[in-house]
């Protein structure tokens, strides 16, 4: 029945994703085409100083709240107190951020935009989306936050059609997460049931999620870090080129990570029940498993970007081309990384490993942009992230290797990369067909996941197999 559920949670969890990924095919064009590189720029990088905010007032309790709820999550008693000590603790700490980002937003020269992203803050002192991702029940997480989604679409697809849409657009995005945070609350009642508790219970979690904290501080000025640099350092239309080519190779990462998010209460689990073989045996699994997609992945994308760029984006985003390569091997070690801090360092509470890797890897990626933006613009901004996820998978393989029996299987990942190559090169002699356009790039891709699918399953690499009697 576990093994059962694993499965039907990463259905429902990939589903999300392949929505996730497929619904900005319309959108990411459109408000692109709309917005331009400039106001595309300036929403991410309102984004990404919106983000520092949403970090303190989460305080880490995201991750802390699906282990702890993991832990107790057979004793509804305890599940219940549990749940309302968090929660409790969430609304008093959020509350604090909320006004001094309200006070923050008076003051700044995007007074409006920050404003109109204050529902952002006000949504992750609402959400709870991580009990029921304690519980693993992700066909809700999934279905509520499709729903939130689609919502999102429509909204976009009317209301928003040229660079005067600005507001509207970050409005929209306010909205949404205000509404999926929103949203679980009306499914908690069968769940739990209310229990008083007091401010000691509540600030008891304090210093456990403080820890959590400091690895989601390092992980987002990881991830948020390089767009703020671009856009100190250079204009917003280069910060709309950096960051509609991470969002294209992120989209796709998301989806080959959906078994990360899956597996992390299991994990959890497994480890209260000390369990630790099992848990090896369950990441190397799930590792072979996303290394191979994501290989695939990274190969297919490599062939088709110049015309997904051309068809999706506009010749003013024709730099994405260059900039994409760059980061495209973020795909499988971004993929590798998380894949063992979710299943392996945050279940066993080995925080002190996560913290430093990942503040590591920060410190590299600011260096390399602030010595590569002055000259290279957002291809430097790209290549500070993509070592600095190189340094997180290399330091986090040797670390699992150290401490348990697992063996990152190298020649499994060679023959991926030798199926992926072939993939590309018959990809790149469909260009000689005198095909063009949309029939072009779609032919491109469909041909490439065959013969890369093909090649795996010769070379006997391709784990479809052991999906289905994955344990």
């Amino acid at each position: 029945m576990k093994n059962k559920n694993i499965l039907w949670n990463f259905f429902y969890q990939a589903s999300y994703q392949v929505l996730v990924v497929m619904l900005p095919v319309i959108t990411v064009p459109l408000v692109s085409r709309a917005l331009q590189p400039e106001g595309i720029g300036t929403w991410n990088y309102i984004n990404s100083i919106v983000s520092y905010f949403i970090l303190v007032a989460g305080l880490g309790l995201s991750s802390y709240g699906v282990r702890e709820i993991a832990f107790v999550r057979n004793d509804k008693k305890k599940l219940s107190e549990r749940f309302w000590e968090i929660q409790g603790f969430n609304v008093f700490f959020s509350s604090s951020i909320l006004i001094i980002y309200l006070i923050f937003s008076f003051f700044s020269k995007f007074s409006i935009l920050f404003f109109l992203q204050s529902l952002v803050v006000l949504a992750t002192l609402l959400d709870i989306s991580w009990f029921f991702q304690g519980i693993e029940d992700f066909k809700m997480v999934s279905i509520v936050n499709a729903v939130v989604k689609i919502f999102t679409f429509i909204l976009t697809i009317v209301l928003i059609r040229d660079q005067s849409d600005l507001n509207t657009y970050v409005g929209i995005m306010g909205f949404s997460s205000f509404l999926s945070g929103l949203a679980f609350w009306f499914f908690i009642k069968d769940k739990v049931f209310f229990v008083k508790v007091s401010l000691k219970k509540m600030w008891s979690h304090f210093v456990p999620a403080l820890s959590f904290f400091v690895v989601k501080v390092a992980s987002t000025l990881f991830n948020n870090m390089n767009t703020t640099i671009l856009g100190v350092m250079t204009s917003m239309a280069v910060v709309g080129m950096f960051s509609n080519s991470l969002v294209l190779i992120m989209l796709i990462t998301s989806l080959v990570n959906s078994l990360n998010t899956v597996l992390l209460p299991r994990m959890s689990s497994l480890e209260k029940e000390n369990q630790e073989q099992e848990m090896i045996d369950l990441l190397g699994k799930a590792i072979d498993i996303q290394v191979f997609m994501a290989v695939g992945c990274m190969f297919i994308v490599l062939g088709i970007i110049s015309g997904v760029v051309d068809l999706f984006l506009g010749s003013s985003f024709r730099e994405v081309v260059q900039i994409v390569p760059i980061l495209v091997p973020v795909m499988l070690l971004a993929t590798i990384q998380q894949a063992i801090a979710n299943m392996y360092l945050v279940p066993k509470n080995k925080i002190a490993s996560y913290t430093r890797t990942i503040i590591i890897g920060l410190v590299i990626n600011i260096i390399l942009c602030l010595l590569l933006v002055p000259n290279w613009g957002a291809s430097g901004a790209a290549v500070g992230y993509t070592v600095g996820q190189f340094y997180l998978a290399f330091s986090r393989v040797i670390i699992l290797s150290k401490e348990t029996t697992y063996r990152f299987n190298f020649k499994n990942l060679l023959l991926c990369c030798v199926a992926g190559a072939l993939a590309y090169l018959v990809i790149d002699l469909i260009n000689m067909t005198g095909l063009n356009g949309f029939i072009l790039t779609f032919t491109q891709g469909l041909l490439g996941l065959m013969v890369y699918t093909l090649m795996t399953l010769l070379l006997k690499v391709n784990p479809a197999l052991e999906l289905l009697k994955f344990k």
